[in-house]
């Protein structure tokens, strides 16, 4: 009989058990609120400006590349914590290898004047590169000494024409891309 009595006591238990798991399952909500975050993402917001400081400060865009095959790329914004830049070309000149360098530059007014410092020297962009943003961060210096510091990154792009063998016109597209890594 003491079995029986146990046993008794174990399957209520068990009930027991599973009646309390079940009352937790299907417990009733009686409050809620929900509340909306908005945020945008913008990614990358940069340009391809023309060389020179009043080019720069008044942001004006690069269509083309200037007469030393320069422009100047500047970051407006963005939100990534390791910016690549990436530098590619298409031809329709077989053979044509193209170099495109990068160098750091400084924008800021100095003794009544825009000055325009490099940083560095010239390196290498063909392909996927890590680039400092910092030393690419858009700011108008303006026409005050003391005022902001701008910076940007000078890209020079030389065809070398070597291996490209039938004379004649031709014509590259140079790409210019920023992404995160």
């Amino acid at each position: 009989m003491k079995l029986k009595r146990k046993g008794k006591l174990l399957v209520l238990g068990v009930i027991a058990c599973i009646a309390l798991l079940v009352g937790v399952v299907i417990a009733q909500v009686y409050w809620r609120r929900s509340v909306t975050l908005q945020f945008d993402v913008k990614g990358i917001s940069a340009e391809l400006l023309q060389v020179g400081y009043e080019n720069y400060r008044t942001k004006n865009i690069a269509t083309s590349l200037d007469s030393n095959n320069q422009a100047v790329i500047s970051i407006y914004s963005e939100q990534f914590y390791v910016i690549a830049l990436n530098c590619t070309f298409t031809s329709n000149a077989t053979g044509l290898i193209m170099n495109c360098t990068g160098q750091y530059l400084r924008y800021y007014w100095g003794s009544g004047s825009g000055v325009i410092e490099t940083i560095g020297s010239p390196f290498n962009i063909s392909g996927f590169n890590v680039v400092d943003k910092a030393q690419m961060q858009y700011r108008d210096p303006g026409f005050q000494a003391g005022g902001q510091i701008g910076y940007g990154m000078l890209i020079t792009v030389a065809p070398w024409l070597e291996y490209v063998t039938i004379p004649g016109f031709y014509q590259a597209v140079v790409t210019l891309e920023l992404g995160f890594v």
